[in-house]
């Protein structure tokens, strides 16, 4: 099982750093999880996507190239959320019919930057054409700015924050966006650790209390696993400096585990 490892933090403020070290503490977390109930490792051949802090082109292309040129389900794992927009759009390169379902506890969709950061992404990829509104999912939400929210309003993104999921019931709302979600030709998932309770996820820079337990978001990416067009997944901000006893990295790990 290949796994891109992408330490890249400068797509971030200040409590994004250190998100640079999260692929190194999720791969050893990984060695504590087996293959269901079997016993056996998984067998992971971590690939380091070459980057470079000081030069951000060379960076954002070689993110790119590890998804366009990736041959079966594509696993990433960041480094602050920025990354997801250029790894998204590798995937967008062999598959231009493909969505997005990002289980985040923030929409990501701020303004007024040049360059994608991990708090404006997705207008981003929206303005520059290669990701309709219309295939993009928010899942977890529960703090969204005004100017976010203007933004998802607009451009009619459909968005599940804890309230609706609560008043829709967990399973019924996994079940709804997977319902949308099938019908795209590929699916990529990110997975910003901060859509899980602070109480199981504590290592990464931007708590919001009220978030999904550890035991929903396994079982949501287990559900989502099993959609046949499936292409891509990453998970990101990641902090060890921010982590309690290796929690959140540890849970990193049993995310990756659950689809697969």
């Amino acid at each position: 099982m290949r796994i891109y490892c992408i330490p890249w933090d400068k797509g971030g403020f200040e409590r994004t750093i250190g998100c640079a070290k999260g692929p190194a503490a999720i791969l050893d977390a990984l060695k504590d999880v087996y293959v269901g109930d079997s016993g056996k490792p998984l067998l992971i051949e971590p690939v380091q996507v070459p980057i470079d802090p000081s030069d951000w082109n060379k960076s954002a292309k070689a993110m790119h190239q590890a998804v366009a040129s990736h041959q079966g389900l594509a696993i990433s794992l960041g480094g602050d959320h920025s990354v997801t927009h250029h790894l998204i759009t590798g995937l967008l390169a062999r598959e231009p019919g493909a969505g997005l379902l990002m289980l985040d506890a923030h929409a990501d969709c701020l303004d007024g930057t040049s360059l994608p950061t991990h708090e404006d992404f997705i207008p981003q990829l929206v303005r520059q054409g290669g990701l309709p509104a219309e295939r993009i999912i928010l899942f977890g939400l529960r703090n969204i700015h005004p100017q976010e929210q203007a933004f998802l309003n607009e451009h009619k993104i459909d968005c599940y924050g804890m309230r609706r999921i609560l008043d829709l019931g967990f399973d019924e709302a996994v079940s709804a966006v997977m319902q949308k979600a099938r019908q795209w030709s590929a699916l990529y998932v990110s997975v910003d650790i901060d859509v899980a309770d602070p109480s199981c996820a504590p290592g990464t820079g931007y708590l919001e209390p009220g978030g999904l337990s550890a035991q929903e978001l396994i079982h949501t990416c287990r559900r989502i696993s099993r959609l046949q067009n499936l292409r891509a997944i990453d998970v990101v901000e990641v902090n060890p400096a921010r982590d309690s006893n290796g929690m959140t990295a540890a849970l990193g790990a049993r995310v990756i585990r659950a689809f697969l």
